[in-house]
């Protein structure tokens, strides 16, 4: 059964052009890839459907105000995410559950709220 579900995107449209020039100046071997099966794959790209919802993956770095959805932030680094949490355990495991347990108030300026992070993980792909 199918059925729409949120989703998070990577605008790799907004970069397609780039990609097929740089794809361009690349060796590759055998040369056919290249051209063929990655040239095409880069020639007919659309936005990525980052997100999986699964349990076993990468997290997705995307922590979400819980009164207000429109107010989201995804995170840098491991430092970036200790320092809005008030310091990470010195036993910090940043793969689920356990970094699902990590909540910190709203950086936003004017808006209050706990950000939880979703739950969401990325494509292996990606990965």
């Amino acid at each position: 059964m199918h059925f729409p579900a949120p989703a998070w995107f990577l605008r790799t449209t907004a970069y397609k052009d780039k990609m097929i020039e740089q794809n361009k100046q690349i060796k590759w071997a055998p040369p056919e890839i290249g051209e063929g099966r990655f040239g095409e794959w880069l020639e007919n790209n659309i936005d990525w459907a980052l997100s999986r919802d699964r349990f076993w993956g990468t997290p997705l770095p995307v922590w979400i105000n819980e009164d207000d959805e429109d107010d989201w932030i995804c995170i840098e680094s491991f430092a970036q995410l200790g320092e809005l949490c008030g310091g990470l355990p010195d036993n910090f495991d940043p793969h689920r559950p356990m970094v699902d347990d990590i909540t910190f108030e709203t950086p936003t300026a004017g808006k209050s709220g706990t950000m939880r992070r979703v739950a969401q993980v990325i494509d292996c792909w990606f990965d």
